[in-house]
């Protein structure tokens, strides 16, 4: 909406793919966003606690896990959604 009122362009979403360095887990039935950091061709899961957020500041972007996954497994393939 800001981007419109000052009549910018849409923001570009950068996404890359990246193989994921360690297995991270998730609450079954819930839809989340992993923090991670890129190293090389690897993704590193960086989240510690959700009352941690130095675990953003050294993060480089996103992965999604959704709501029907409880696991991403090590050596996985995902898409990070950079900052």
């Amino acid at each position: 909406m800001l981007c419109r009122m000052a009549h910018l362009p849409p923001p570009v979403q950068r996404v890359v793919t990246a193989r994921l360095s360690d297995a991270v887990t998730s609450p079954a039935g819930r839809h989340q966003v992993y923090p991670v950091r890129l190293e090389g061709e690897e993704a590193v899961p960086v989240f510690k606690t959700s009352g941690e957020i130095t675990s953003l500041a050294r993060a480089d972007g996103f992965f999604e896990i959704p709501s029907e996954a409880d696991r991403v497994e090590a050596g996985a393939i995902v898409d990070v959604v950079l900052f």
